[in-house]
C-alpha cells in the first residue's frame, strides 16, 4: 500500500470551535490596537475603513438580531453578498448563534437559488439590494423566514425585508445567547457540484473548519517569512462565498492582517492594489493571469513586489504558465489543488525547493500537513505507485462529514474514510502530483463550476429537443465553455434557439457560450449515462475543422 503524507509538522486537533477562535483572536487584536483595522475597500478608496472593534460589534448585533428571530442552534442561514464586513459578520453572527453558514453564489438566477435553499431549508437569507428581487423570488416556498437587505439606495423595501441598517442600531450584548456548541456541529454549508449533478450541500463541522484555518495559517506564515511579506497587509480579490476567499478572509481575521479587499472583480483595482500597497504573493485564478498577460494596461502598474503567484481553481495550462513567466521573469507561479469537500488545499508546493523548474509549475505540489493521499485505479481501486496515473483519494480532518441530505452522493464520495475526489492524477518519485485529467463531469468556466447535467435538463425541457449532452469546450481566457450537442424533435430548431433558452435560465457564466451542434443521437452507455468521451473527441474534431 502506497500512501502519500506531509513532510510539514501536523496540525494538533482543535479545541476551540471556530466562533470562539475568531472572537478570541479579534479581542486579542483589540486589546492590543483598539483601532485595529480588520478591512480596507479597494475599489472605493473614500470608504472608512472597518475595524476590528466594528467587526465584533457587527457580528455581536447580527447575533443579537438572528437571536430574537428564532434562529438558534442548528438553524440555517445564508447569504448573497458580495465582499464587505456586513458578509464577515453574518458569518459570524450566525455561528454564535449556534447556527450554520451558508453562501450562495450572488450571480445565480432564481431558480438555483430556489434550490440551494430547498434542500438545506434555510430560514435566513441577507441579500444586496442589486439582487433582492431575484432573491425574493427564489425565497417562494422555502422555509427561509427571515429576509434582510443591504442596501445601496433609498428605495422603500418590500414589506416583511428588514433594512440592515435596523441592524446596526441594536444591542450587542450577547450573554444571553448561549448555545452547546461542539467541535462536531455543523458550522459551514457551501455548495459544490461533487462529482456528478446539481450542487451539493458540503457539511463542515467546527472542528473541520477550525482545522482549516490552522492548516492555511502554517503555510501563509512559512510563505510569508520566505518571500519577506508584510503581513499586516493582505489582498482578497476571490469573493469570501468561495473557499480560497474563505480561507484568506479568516486567516487575515486570524493574524490580526488588515484585509485589503475588492467587493468586486476589478482587474485595474486588483493591479492598483498590487501596485499601491507592494504585495509580494497573490492568489489568482487562470482568468487573472490571462489578464495579467494580454491587457496592455498591466504596463501602467509596478507589479515588481510579486514574488510568488499561486493559482488555483482550474488546472492552469503550460501555454498560460509560460506566458506569464515571460511577462514577469521576477515571479515564480505555482499550482494549488484542493475541493471544497476537502475543505482547503489538500496539495501544496514547496517554496523552499531549491529546484524551480518546468515541473514545479505543472505540478499541483506535495502533500498538505494531516493529510493522507493514494491513487487507485479508478476501475479496480487497486492502489497505485510514483509514476502511475490513477484517482486521487485523500483523508484528513478537514475533509467534509458528507452531502448535505443527499446519502447516495456522500456513500459515492467518501468509501471507507477516504474521499474519492473524481481527478486523476499521478505523482513523481519526490512526492510531487500532477493533476492528468478529470474524471468528474463539471465544466470549469473561469474557475466556477458548472455541472453539465443541470443545463442537459434544462436543454430537455424544450419541446424542440429530444436528447442533449453537454461537455467543456477549452478556451483561453475562461478554461472551459459549455458546449452543447444536440438532438432535434423539431427540423426547425436552430442553435440561437437553444442558446437563448437556456440564457433566460441560468448565470451568464453557465450559457451556452462554447457553442451549439446538431447530432443525430447522444452516446450513451447500456444504463443510460452519457458517454462524454465520445463528445469530447467529437468536440476536438469540430474545433480542428475551425482552426483549419
Amino acid at each position: 500500500m502506497v500512501i502519500w503524507r506531509s513532510r510539514d509538522p501536523h496540525i494538533p486537533a482543535p479545541r476551540e470551535t471556530f466562533n470562539q477562535m475568531l472572537i478570541n483572536a479579534m479581542e486579542s487584536h483589540i486589546a492590543a490596537n483598539p483601532n485595529a483595522i480588520a478591512m480596507i475597500r479597494a475599489d472605493v478608496p473614500t470608504a472608512p475603513p472597518m475595524t476590528y472593534k466594528g467587526l465584533l460589534k457587527l457580528s455581536k448585533q447580527i447575533a443579537f438580531f438572528l437571536n430574537s428571530r428564532g434562529f438558534g442552534h442548528g438553524s440555517i442561514g445564508s447569504i448573497m453578498m458580495s465582499n464587505c464586513p456586513e458578509f464577515v459578520s453574518f458569518v459570524l453572527g450566525s455561528i454564535i448563534c449556534g447556527g450554520v453558514y451558508s453562501p450562495v453564489n450572488p450571480f445565480f438566477l432564481s431558480g438555483e437559488i430556489q434550490r440551494q435553499l430547498r434542500n438545506n431549508g434555510s430560514v435566513a437569507l441577507f441579500v444586496e439590494e442589486d439582487i433582492l428581487e431575484t432573491a425574493l423570488k427564489a425565497v417562494e416556498n422555502t422555509s427561509v423566514k427571515i429576509i434582510v437587505c443591504l442596501r445601496n439606495t433609498t428605495n422603500t423595501l418590500p414589506s416583511g425585508v428588514v433594512d440592515f441598517e435596523e441592524i446596526r442600531n441594536l444591542p450587542d450584548n450577547i450573554s444571553h445567547i448561549k448555545p452547546e456548541i461542539s467541535l462536531d456541529d455543523m458550522c459551514t454549508l457551501p455548495y459544490s457540484s461533487g462529482t456528478t449533478g446539481f450542487p451539493k450541500g458540503v457539511i463542515m463541522t467546527h472542528r473541520n473548519v477550525s482545522t482549516m484555518i490552522a492548516i492555511t495559517a502554517l503555510y501563509f506564515k512559512k510563505w510569508n517569512d520566505l518571500i519577506g511579506e508584510d503581513s499586516r497587509h493582505i489582498l482578497l480579490q476571490q469573493p469570501i462565498c468561495h473557499g480560497v476567499g474563505f480561507l484568506v478572509c479568516f486567516n487575515a481575521i486570524i493574524n490580526g492582517a488588515s484585509m485589503v479587499y475588492l467587493s468586486r472583480v476589478d482587474p485595474i483595482v486588483f493591479l492598483t492594489c498590487i501596485h499601491k500597497f507592494k504585495f509580494r504573493q497573490i492568489y489568482v485564478v487562470p482568468p487573472l493571469l490571462v489578464l495579467m498577460v494580454k491587457n496592455s494596461l498591466v504596463a501602467k502598474f509596478d507589479l515588481s513586489s510579486i514574488k510568488v503567484a499561486f493559482c488555483g481553481g482550474a488546472p492552469l495550462g503550460k501555454q498560460l504558465a509560460q506566458a506569464f513567466m515571460r511577462r514577469f521573469p521576477h515571479c515564480r507561479i505555482y499550482q494549488c489543488y484542493g475541493m471544497t469537500e476537502t475543505g482547503t488545499s489538500s496539495h501544496v508546493p514547496d517554496l523552499f525547493d531549491s529546484s524551480y523548474s518546468q515541473k514545479n509549475y505543472e505540478s499541483c505540489g506535495n502533500v498538505c500537513s494531516t493529510f493522507e493521499v493514494k491513487i487507485v485505479d479508478p476501475e479496480t481501486y487497486r492502489e497505485l505507485g510514483p509514476g502511475e496515473t490513477g484517482e486521487i483519494v485523500v483523508r484528513g480532518p478537514t475533509v467534509m462529514q458528507g452531502y448535505y441530505n443527499n446519502p447516495e452522493s456522500t456513500k459515492h464520495t467518501i468509501r471507507n474514510g477516504w474521499l474519492y475526489t473524481g481527478d486523476i492524477g499521478r505523482a513523481d518519485k519526490e512526492g510531487r502530483f500532477y493533476i492528468v485529467d478529470r474524471l468528474k463531469e463539471l465544466i470549469k468556466v473561469r474557475s466556477i463550476q458548472v455541472p453539465p447535467a443541470m443545463l442537459e435538463d434544462l436543454l430537455l425541457e424544450h419541446p424542440k429537443i429530444a436528447d442533449a449532452g453537454v461537455v467543456g469546450m477549452p478556451d483561453f481566457e475562461s478554461g472551459e465553455l459549455p458546449f452543447a450537442f444536440v438532438v432535434r424533435r423539431s427540423p426547425d430548431l436552430t442553435a440561437e434557439e437553444v442558446k437563448a433558452h437556456v440564457a433566460e435560465h441560468v448565470a451568464g457564466f453557465e450559457c451556452l457560450h462554447g457553442g451549439v451542434e446538431f447530432v443525430d443521437q447522444i452516446p450513451r452507455s447500456p444504463s443510460g449515462k452519457i458517454l462524454r468521451r465520445y463528445l469530447k473527441e467529437k468536440l476536438k474534431e469540430i474545433c480542428n475543422r475551425k482552426r483549419a
